[in-house]
């Protein structure tokens, strides 16, 4: 797989997130955490070719570990707006 390859199934990954995740968690938070994951991931990777299986894999489990958290601080954000 060629560096471009490998971002374009990267960020069908992430798409996929942001639209799973579209009405708890912004895009941009998804993004950065799966970009984070991929720069652990290629940084010392001498085959790359599942690295956006496992990028999109741990970028879930992190948003759904957060998950309750970002419900508990969106309610609180919308009580003291009334």
């Amino acid at each position: 797989m060629n560096e471009e390859e490998l971002q374009i199934h990267l960020e069908r990954g992430l798409e996929n997130l942001r639209r799973e995740f579209a009405d708890k968690v912004p895009a941009e938070q998804v993004t950065r955490i799966g970009r984070d994951r991929f720069e652990r991931l290629v940084e010392n990777a001498k085959i790359v070719d599942f690295i956006p299986l496992l990028v999109y894999r741990q970028t879930r489990e992190a948003l759904l570990v957060a998950e309750p958290e970002l419900e508990v601080r969106t309610r609180a954000l919308e009580s003291v707006r009334g």
